[in-house]
C-alpha cells in the first residue's frame, strides 16, 4: 500500500495532513491556556493561605475569578481568529 492509498482509506490521516498547521496552533493554544490557568490556580491557592482581612480576600478572589474568564475569552477569540485566517488563506490558494 502506498501513501495515497493509506490517505484515502483513513479519514483521520487525511484531516491531519490537510489541517496540520491548525492542529499545531490548537496544541500551542491549549498549552498556553493550561499554563495561564495553572498560574491563576496557584494564585488562588496563595490567596487562601495569606492572612488578609476577609474583605480584601474576597476582592482578590473576585479579581482572580475575572482573570479566569478573561483568559478564557482571549484564548477562545484568538483561536477563532486564527482558524478563520487559516481557512481564508486556504480558500485563496
Amino acid at each position: 500500500m502506498n501513501v495515497q492509498q493509506i490517505k484515502k482509506r483513513l479519514w483521520l490521516i487525511e484531516v491531519w495532513l490537510d489541517y496540520r498547521e491548525l492542529f499545531k496552533e490548537l496544541f500551542a493554544h491549549v498549552c498556553l491556556f493550561v499554563l495561564f490557568i495553572g498560574v491563576l490556580w496557584l494564585l488562588h491557592l496563595g490567596i487562601e493561605k495569606v492572612d488578609y482581612p476577609q474583605a480584601r480576600k474576597e476582592m482578590i478572589e473576585k479579581i482572580d475569578y475575572y482573570g479566569f474568564i478573561i483568559v478564557l475569552i482571549i484564548f477562545a477569540a484568538s483561536f477563532i481568529i486564527k482558524v478563520l485566517g487559516f481557512e481564508f488563506r486556504k480558500i485563496r490558494g
